[in-house]
């Protein structure tokens, strides 16, 4: 369950500052990373205690779509999805590789820390919050729409009717027409 987490800098080499070891299994964001601190705002940081929490959470994400999954199937799995890392693996403090959270939770198999082979996405039949929101907003606009249509009609409908009616009855002095 408890994953050894080295840093990594924007350019996807190894932190100067991180652990080298055979206890490191994976790499993560650790260089440069922008971070909120109280009373200070945002700001750039490193240190391998900001590249743990992109594991957490990877980890978090995976019990999400996986709540199954126990916590050390979580972390084969967050192995097994790495991205590889310069040099030749773990000799060079990279572990298992750079940690990959998008592999993590939409890649199938891989249940050993190997390099899996390809798989499909996870199947997720849960509708997207965001699509469902832009249709009903699409639908009301829609609806909106006919609506002021229908009136704009409606309004030219009587006014061309008007134009038409009232100049003939003030001629006739709104009497009817003599019969033919």
């Amino acid at each position: 369950g408890v994953l050894g987490v080295g840093a990594i800098g924007v350019d996807g080499s190894r932190s100067a500052f991180s652990q080298t070891g055979p206890y490191v299994d994976l790499v993560a964001p650790g260089s440069d990373v922008l971070m909120a601190a109280p009373g200070r705002g945002h700001h750039r940081a490193e240190g391998t205690s900001y590249a743990a929490p992109f594991v957490a959470a990877t980890a978090a994400l995976l019990r999400q779509y996986r709540p199954g999954l126990t916590a050390a199937e979580v972390a084969q799995r967050i192995l097994a999805t790495t991205d590889p890392a310069p040099g030749d693996g773990r000799g060079d403090g990279y572990g298992a590789g750079v940690l990959n959270p998008f592999r993590a939770v939409t890649e199938t198999g891989g249940g050993v820390a190997t390099r899996p082979r390809p798989a499909t996405a996870l199947a997720d039949d849960r509708p997207d919050p965001a699509a469902l929101a832009a249709r009903a907003r699409r639908a009301t606009a829609q609806d909106r729409a006919l609506l002021v249509a229908s009136l704009a009609a409606t309004v030219v409908a009587v006014a061309a009717l008007a134009a038409l009616v009232v100049p003939r009855g003030t001629r006739r002095r709104w009497r009817p027409a003599d019969p033919a």
